[in-house]
């Protein structure tokens, strides 16, 4: 471990922290809202405020972290106030040589990521940094450093302005108090002149102290008309005193791009009677636009009557182009956001009505009377149409993951159930391969666990599947155990274990991310498309975990992962494997399907006539509306998007019918988007429930079904 030296102006930083008052003041309050502001644009679970005295490092404010006092010698923000550019990245600590045996990094917190912006006074003393950190490896984007070294700027205005303040407050008492003692004093002399003397002698006093600050002041009588301005002022606007005085500050500075906004939050503070501050855009004497920031203090006279206002200000140009270009970029961010759904959306629909069609008909045509030869063919046809099916369904939960958007359900679920449906589900993928798929499962492991059984499904899916497809002899295992958690959690841990290829040391993080596999021989041998193992991760990761890898090549790879589970007693109980009670076929209803695509026509009909059901078609939302007024029918399967008018359209039409029976007809959304935001529009026209193509004619079936007992809302989807 390196310690951190001095800086090079060590005492006059030190006098810098000081004149500050950052050591003896509690200003966590004032700058928690920046810190987690700072946590939630970098995505860690820690990120604080803290000052670098003499011998120890101060935590002023912190989320992820309990405030605390360090040496400065095994501080990382020691380090940082050293760095020229003005902040300090660690990507991985534990490489780094200064920190790899730090007790920060050993320990708790055990910090393996940090950045850190130095807070930099005016003058250039750096007295302390605003810090991101992770307890893994990271790094941030160009964008979020940028922002974190904005919000650290922010911080040094705020110091500023706070000290303008203490600085006005103890101008104004010296004031006073210098009034009283010259009326004690000058006892003789008329109210009316000790009144008058007393004006001039505050103001005089108060030019004095104005004139020796760095930092633009106005004093202006109850009017608002300027009596006093001092050098500072000049030289920033570029009017002389002569020019300023008597003239309203609004009138002589403000512009073309000052808002009525802005005008209007100054007429309301001068109302109020009380000290404020503001922001504003003004114009120099030559034109030039500058945003200036104004703490502005009434004075009052001994009879309580206002009788001055004083206007520190300071110019924040700098930090509002960098605020307003943080704020162009996100909102370009939120835009390419929307692109990117609705482009995720219109694929989905372009991918997955044709594939509707396929998976439709080759369901059909298993039905038929066919040769080995013929079934063979099938078979490939909807083994093919399913791989790109998941890789269809791959994309969108990476693309939902990555958004933040995807959601994670609490509810109790029989663990047990959910390893044997592996079980049976795999094995038989295993046997055709010629190896052994084995799942062990520890006596202490509890059968009920409270968490999202989906998304637990969906990662052991994901790397039984890796697992499978490179090994070629021995087994694949899942092995699940349960690890000493807190009172009112259960740890389990999770391994996936294969006698596969292995993978290099190298390779063992790139497998990880997206669309990357080990090399590209691998990916022609045994083709993929690198995303199940990014999604795994991520959603491990979502959930509270991390995914480890072991693996030596030739002789296979350990995948493991810990997550704490609820106990089944700390939520209403509601498991997912209770058995179902078996819906009744329903008897033969008279249904309309409101479908443009001809090949979908025809996979709904044949299989809907299987069922023996009555079918009608309607080539848009228009023609089922027409169709719906004229005859009865029980269910429409409604297609979302159709020309002329879409099925949404259609089934808000369908709702204001004043025929009761027709306009609560059920209505069942036919969608080629996966996506959550358009599966709420469904629900949102009026729609009872949907099937996202391409559908299981089961599914189909046991839709109807429930649909015909209960009348209520159920979502399925391939």
């Amino acid at each position: 471990m390196k310690a951190p030296g001095k800086h090079k102006y060590e005492e006059e930083r030190l006098l810098k922290l000081r004149f500050y008052q950052m050591l003896e003041s509690d200003i966590s309050q004032e700058f928690d809202d920046i810190v987690n502001i700072v946590k939630q644009i970098c995505g860690v679970p820690i990120a604080f405020l803290s000052i670098v005295a003499d011998e120890t490092q101060h935590i002023k404010s912190c989320v992820g972290l309990e405030k605390c006092e360090s040496p400065r010698d095994i501080s990382f923000c020691g380090h940082t106030i050293l760095e020229e550019d003005g902040f300090l990245e660690i990507k991985d600590t534990g490489k780094d040589e200064r920190f790899s045996d730090n007790p920060f990094v050993c320990n708790a917190p055990n910090i393996r990521y940090y950045f850190g912006a130095t807070l930099i006074s005016p003058d250039g003393y750096p007295l302390g940094t605003l810090c991101a950190v992770d307890t893994k490896p990271n790094a941030l984007s160009e964008e979020q450093k940028q922002s974190v070294i904005t919000l650290s700027k922010k911080i040094m205005t705020c110091l500023d302005v706070k000290l303008m303040n203490d600085d006005l407050l103890t101008l104004l008492s010296r004031v006073r108090k210098e009034i009283i003692h010259r009326k004690q004093k000058e006892k003789e002399l008329k109210a009316a002149l000790e009144e008058s003397q007393a004006a001039k002698d505050k103001l005089a006093y108060l030019s004095i102290v104005a004139s020796e600050t760095d930092n633009p002041v106005i004093i202006t009588d109850a009017h608002g008309r300027m009596e006093y301005v001092n050098t500072a002022f000049t030289t920033m606007t570029g009017y002389s005193k002569e020019e300023a005085i008597g003239k309203s500050p609004g009138k002589l500075l403000q512009g073309e791009e000052t808002t009525a906004e802005q005008v209007e939050a100054f007429r309301k503070g001068l109302e109020s009677g009380e000290s404020f501050v503001q922001q504003i855009i003004n114009y120099t004497k030559t034109g030039d636009k500058y945003w200036v920031l104004c703490a502005i203090t009434p004075v009052y006279n001994e009879q309580g009557l206002l009788s001055k206002y004083i206007s520190l200000e300071r110019e924040i140009t700098k930090e509002k182009e960098q605020e307003l270009a943080m704020q162009r970029a996100k909102e370009k961010a939120e835009e390419g956001m929307k692109i990117k759904d609705q482009f995720l959306s219109n694929m989905s629909h372009e991918i997955r009505t044709p594939m509707n069609g396929i998976i439709g008909l080759t369901n059909l045509l298993k039905e038929e009377h066919l040769t080995d030869y013929q079934n063979h063919l099938i078979n490939s046809i909807d083994q093919s149409a399913n791989i790109l099916l998941r890789l269809i369904n791959d994309i969108l939960d990476l693309s939902k993951i990555n958004a933040e958007k995807i959601s994670f359900e609490k509810k109790t679920f029989n663990l047990r159930a959910l390893l044997n449906n592996l079980e049976q589900t795999f094995s038989i993928i295993a046997r055709e391969k010629g190896i052994d798929f084995q799942v062990f499962m520890s006596s202490n492991t509890p059968d009920e666990v409270v968490g999202d059984p989906t998304r637990l499904n969906q990662i052991l899916m994901n790397l039984i599947n890796n697992a499978l497809k490179f090994t070629e002899r021995g087994f694949v295992r899942i092995e699940v155990s349960k690890k000493n958690g807190l009172a009112d959690t259960n740890s389990i841990h999770f391994k996936v274990v294969d006698t596969g290829i292995g993978i290099s040391e190298s390779k063992q993080q790139s497998v990880f991310a997206e669309f990357v596999q080990a090399d590209d021989h691998i990916t022609r041998k045994y083709g993929g498309t690198g995303l199940g193992l990014t999604i795994a991760k991520k959603l491990v990761e979502k959930m509270g975990g991390s995914l480890y890898l072991h693996s030596i090549v030739g002789e296979g790879s350990t995948f493991s992962f810990d997550i704490n589970f609820e106990k089944p007693d700390i939520v209403k109980r509601k498991l997912i494997n209770e058995p179902e009670i078996e819906s009744t076929s329903p008897s033969a209803l008279k249904i309309l399907v409101a479908e443009d695509n001809e090949i979908n026509q025809l996979v709904a009909v044949k299989a809907l006539e299987k069922m023996g059901h009555k079918v009608q078609v309607a080539q848009d939302g228009q023609e089922a509306l027409l169709l719906h007024e004229k005859e009865h029918f029980d269910v429409i399967l409604m297609d979302v998007q159709m020309p002329n008018m879409n099925g949404l359209d259609a089934t808000r039409e369908i709702r204001k019918m004043e025929d009761p029976v027709k306009s609560n007809v059920m209505i069942i959304a036919m969608t080629a988007s996966a996506l959550q935001s358009d599966l709420e529009k469904c629900l949102e026209s009026g729609m009872n429930a949907h099937v996202s193509k391409p559908f299981k004619l089961s599914d189909l079936q046991k839709q109807l079904s429930e649909i015909h007992r209960k009348r209520t809302y159920f979502s399925i989807s391939a």
